[in-house]
């Protein structure tokens, strides 16, 4: 069998399917081919995919063949429905992207309305398989059409019946009700509330639904970086150098280095070894975007800075990226090889080998106030279509998710009860390198647990409230919602929605690239973080400051000088 009709975390508050569990009881029951078809979201297929191919790793005799799709909530007249849609193959995935992009929010639907009817020019039954629904009207020589009964199947909402409480919750919390107050509300909405009472956990449903193994090509959406061009106009490679050579002068190297020694020649082998790695591995206009950031930041009288492994790279300081001289770092003190900083954490031959998508990592500290003039003057640049933030999933932390397991469950006096609770937590920050390490033994290890094994006092509360607390854990990595990443953003050569997923910022309306950052490098994305941070702006105040105070003192002198040369004049005459 293949399950077709998969709702993961992504589909905010609709889906309870932990990925790599899903992958494992796939793997089980002997499926061949497994589908994710999140609704309106395809913000899981990144991962979905390296799970699966993580899995086909280490099982060798069980391999897995992912096809990705979307349940696409559409708009036709006054009928609203979902319809399932699955990629034939890569063609698919970017008409995929492209019906996503084209949605529209509508606070009716609670969801994002795509007429389908206005973009048959995306579809045509080579790419895409559609699986039809009773109650949605019928459309002829569109798709590649398939019915649900036919295959019979249905939706996946959650892996285990147990976990269908875990789904009714989710349900309260999306209506900001408990479950008591939630049956009337099933009563009154049979078809939105249908997963309360209808089974929609995992199982063996048949065999039809096996001809779409052979209908969905093995594809990969792993793609090299999409580097933009800083200037279409001239080569980036000679750019690149030529301005190493301006900053060489700048810079002062010219007269602080004696003309042939050792320290030279460091410099020197240095700058030519960076060039050849930007240069080979086509990362020149990388370089030359930052460096654009950084100009156009100076330019408006602000400092700026570079954070983390970059500035290990002696060409972020010639090309006024970054203010530290990766040789010499700290200048008061001489030259040694021990001091200075190593250019292969930043940027390494490994990492750019073929089939590895890893580019290196440059985080801008701009002033707060300038940050989204920044962003403007990118999008003026490069073109508002083609720049874009990043989504970001905040997830359930333990405490929140305490409270919301004891409201949903109705218990009396529960806010005051999951306050206590919270009150002797401790929070996740603390022991975050604790709790990782914990992780790689066991997965889904979180807070909850973590204060479970270490606080007696939670103990005694996971005595009386076993149940809430088990509902706690479980809710503890499910996403509530999303929202714009503070840093980063994306920038593209094209349209960021012709090849990538996006979806619109409800609060905006601007582009949201829909993976989250940790995957978006995976399929092609360049991204950039720029960090707004205030100490930028009031180390630029002070620096006035001084240079005011400077120039007062000056004028001071400059009077109490001609005071006294006026004085001895008069006397002398």
């Amino acid at each position: 069998m293949i399950p077709f009709c998969v709702h993961s975390h992504y589909s905010i508050q609709n889906g309870y399917c932990d990925i790599e569990e899903y992958i494992k009881k796939a793997a089980s029951l002997g499926c061949k081919a497994i589908a994710l078809t999140d609704k309106n979201s395809l913000s899981g297929i990144v991962e979905f995919e390296q799970a699966i191919v993580k899995h086909n790793k280490s099982n060798k005799e069980n391999q897995i063949k992912g096809i990705y799709g979307l349940d696409l909530c559409i708009s036709l007249g006054e009928t609203i429905s979902y319809i399932t849609l699955l990629a034939k193959n890569k063609n698919g995935w970017f008409k995929l992207i492209k019906l996503l992009s084209l949605s529209e929010y509508h606070p009716k639907a609670i969801s994002y309305i795509c007429d389908i009817t206005n973009h048959f020019d995306l579809i045509n039954s080579n790419d895409l398989i559609r699986i039809s629904k009773d109650h949605f009207p019928k459309i002829d020589g569109i798709f590649y059409d398939y019915d649900p009964k036919t295959l019979n199947g249905h939706d996946i909402d959650y892996l285990e019946p147990t976990d269908r409480k875990i789904i009714q919750t989710l349900l309260g919390l999306k209506y900001k009700c408990n479950l008591d107050n939630l049956v009337h509300m099933v009563d009154q909405h049979p078809d939105i509330f249908a997963a309360y009472k209808l089974d929609y956990s995992f199982k063996d449903f048949g065999k039809e639904s096996d001809v779409l193994f052979d209908l969905c090509e093995n594809y990969s959406l792993a793609g090299p970086p999409q580097i933009p061009l800083y200037d279409s106009t001239v080569d980036p490679d000679k750019m690149l150098v030529n301005l190493a050579r301006q900053g060489w002068v700048k810079r002062g190297l010219h007269k602080k280095l004696t003309k042939g020694s050792d320290l030279e020649k460091i410099y020197v082998d240095r700058v030519k070894e960076e060039l050849e790695v930007f240069t080979t591995y086509k990362l020149s206009n990388y370089l030359l975007i930052i460096s654009g950031f950084t100009k156009y930041i100076r330019s408006k009288g602000f400092k700026c800075g570079l954070r983390g492994s970059a500035v290990g790279c002696l060409l972020s300081y010639l090309l006024d990226i970054s203010d530290v001289d990766s040789i010499l770092p700290d200048p008061s003190l001489p030259y040694h090889k021990d001091r200075q900083l190593i250019l292969s954490r930043f940027i390494n031959k490994g990492r750019l080998a073929e089939g590895n998508n890893s580019l290196p990592d440059c985080d801008i500290d701009v002033p707060i106030s300038l940050r989204e003039d920044l962003i403007a003057e990118i999008k003026k640049q490069y073109g508002r279509e083609c720049v874009a933030n990043i989504i970001t999933f905040q997830r359930m932390d333990g405490k929140q998710a305490i409270k919301e397991a004891f409201r949903i469950s109705g218990v009396p006096n529960n806010l005051v009860i999951s306050n206590e609770i919270c009150s002797v937590m401790v929070d996740t920050g603390k022991v975050q390198d604790e709790l990782e390490e914990l992780k790689t033994e066991h997965p889904d290890y979180n807070i909850i647990q973590y204060c479970l094994d270490h606080i007696p006092r939670v103990q005694e509360f996971y005595k009386e409230y076993k149940n809430e607390f088990e509902l706690a854990i479980k809710l503890n990595k499910t996403i509530k919602n999303s929202g714009k990443h503070a840093a980063g953003i994306v920038i593209c050569n094209k349209p960021i929605s012709d090849m990538f997923p996006v979806i619109k910022d409800p609060k905006t309306g601007e582009n949201l690239l829909a993976v989250e950052m940790g995957f978006a490098e995976y399929i092609g994305a360049v991204k950039f973080d720029i960090l707004g941070v205030a100490a930028y702006e009031k180390i630029t105040a002070i620096l006035e400051m001084i240079k005011q105070k400077r120039m007062e003192a000056f004028v001071y002198k400059h009077i109490d000088e001609n005071h006294e040369t006026n004085e001895n004049h008069e006397l002398s005459v």
